[in-house]
């Protein structure tokens, strides 16, 4: 009778463990992202948020070859970091095209749009060959509403078809400059706010084919910092600091301060 008790306990634990990881695998999915950082020749970044503790990888494949597939390092999700990943591909040649899908806990996160990174080609300056021409997209002020925190009235936020016309043009990258986010009350006084706004932020489907396909730099002004035209005196400068760096792929930032540089081509870009 002992042995039989025993053996339905073990038979018990077993099936929990078992249906416990499958709902923990269900419910890991992407929150925000991919979104494509900085491109070089011979790397990339891709940035992703997950909704909880992940396994996170990405798998891409250079256009017109497909079977060979290259990975990046897997990356665990964090709750402290807000289960953010930046992935790297580093397995790149210069001037070429990837299709490339996210994998989360060793299962592939079906694309709901075009997913395509590219390396920057090769320019050499002692040549006499003209250097590389590219196209890039500027914006700002980017309002998204969120009615249950919005000012009676008119709000400020809406025609988001603005993201699928840039989209069209077809930029090799784009520079955010800054009130890329509008922190509201209920965000600049705590890491919980800053994590929400960037999140509800991202999350309006027309952002998403735009972020996949188009590499992405940033700045920030007083709206993705704190409160109104705050500065230095703003009481969570430091957390709006560590907040920018995690939620963009800039390739380099300054010990102090968000300042780097980047370049595409033959023109190199400071911020």
């Amino acid at each position: 009778m002992k042995f039989q008790i025993s053996k339905y306990k073990t038979i018990f634990y077993f099936f929990s463990l078992f249906f416990n990881y499958i709902l923990n695998a269900e419910s890991a999915k992407i929150v925000s992202g991919p979104i494509l950082g900085y491109s070089t020749l011979k790397e990339v970044l891709v940035w992703v948020q997950t909704d909880q503790k992940s396994n996170v990888k990405l798998e891409y494949s250079e256009i017109g070859n497909s079977k060979n597939k290259l990975f990046s390092e897997e990356i665990q999700t964090k709750s402290e970091q807000g289960f953010i990943a930046k992935l790297i591909a580093n397995q790149v040649e210069p001037g070429k095209k990837y299709n490339y899908n996210i994998l989360i806990d060793g299962e592939k996160i079906p694309a709901k749009h075009s997913q395509v990174f590219q390396t920057q080609p090769f320019f050499a300056y002692a040549s006499n060959e003209d250097p590389p021409s590219f196209s890039f997209a500027l914006g700002s002020c980017s309002y998204i509403n969120e009615p249950e925190f919005e000012v009676p009235g008119k709000t400020y936020g809406g025609e988001y078809f603005i993201f699928n016309s840039i989209l069209s043009k077809k930029p090799n990258f784009m520079l955010w400059l800054g009130d890329n986010i509008y922190l509201r009350e209920p965000d600049w006084d705590s890491r919980t706010g800053f994590f929400h706004r960037y999140r509800q932020q991202r999350g309006i489907p027309e952002l998403a084919p735009l972020f996949a396909s188009v590499h992405h730099y940033a700045i920030w002004d007083d709206h993705d910092f704190g409160p109104n035209d705050a500065d230095s005196s703003y009481w969570m400068r430091e957390t709006s600091e560590e907040m920018f760096k995690l939620h963009w792929g800039n390739p380099n930032y300054a010990k102090e301060g968000i300042y780097g540089s980047f370049i595409w081509g033959d023109v190199q870009f400071f911020f």
